[in-house]
Parts: C-alpha cells; structure tokens; sequence
C-alpha cells in the first residue's frame, strides 16, 4: 500500500521536471559569424613622458604613469604626514623624502602628495 501511494505521488513529480517543449529541432543550422579584427594606433592610456612630477589628491581618479596606476589612498597624520599611495594595486606607505620606484616624495600634505622624477 505505502508503494502504491509513494508511486502515485512520485510519477506527477518526476513528470513536472521533463521539458515540455523539445530542446532542439533536428536539422536546425547554427551560425557562426567571425568578427574581423582591427589594427588601431590609438593609445590605450597615455601619461606624460615629458612630466617630471605627478600631484596626486585625494578622492581623485588613479592617475597613469610608466611605473602602472598610482592613486592616492589616504593620509596619516602624526608627528609628520605620511601617504598611503597605491601603486599598480600595491599599497605603499611613504613619507616625505621617500623612494617609489623611480619617483621620490617631494611634499605630502592634508590634501595631496607631490611626487618628482628622480634622473
């Protein structure tokens, strides 16, 4: 008895899941179009090779350079400032003075950081 009644219950469930519309149509064509692919001199970001310094502020959009992305994350402030600058995704503390990379800290203030290219 409790089979018959596990049957009757199963079978209109197992028939809710099958699809009610084919899946496919036999003899159905797929077509593929392939894109053509463009060569461009267009520049994909530029920075200023010719600038010897970059000023970086606060709550501004990250700014392109040879070294890769740097942004200006936050300031700490204590007995001298310090920066939080992000550089290709790295974050960095520096003070005034400092090395990153190829660019030294010139000046940090409560509103930015200026950095100048070291030759």
């Amino acid at each position: 008895m409790k089979q018959l009644i596990l049957l009757i219950l199963l079978v209109p469930l197992i028939s809710s899941c099958s699809p009610s519309e084919p899946l496919g149509k036999e003899g159905a064509k797929i077509t593929i179009e392939a894109t053509k692919e463009v060569e461009t001199n267009k520049e994909i970001f530029s920075f200023n090779k010719n600038s010897n310094s970059i000023n970086l502020s606060l709550n501004s959009t990250p700014v392109a350079s040879n070294i890769g992305y740097i942004r200006l994350a936050g300031i700490l402030s204590s007995e001298k400032l310090a920066a939080l600058i992000e550089v290709a995704g790295k974050g960095n503390i520096v003070n005034c003075g400092d090395k990153l990379a190829e660019y030294r800290v010139k000046k940090i203030s409560d509103k930015g950081v200026l950095l100048c290219l070291e030759k």
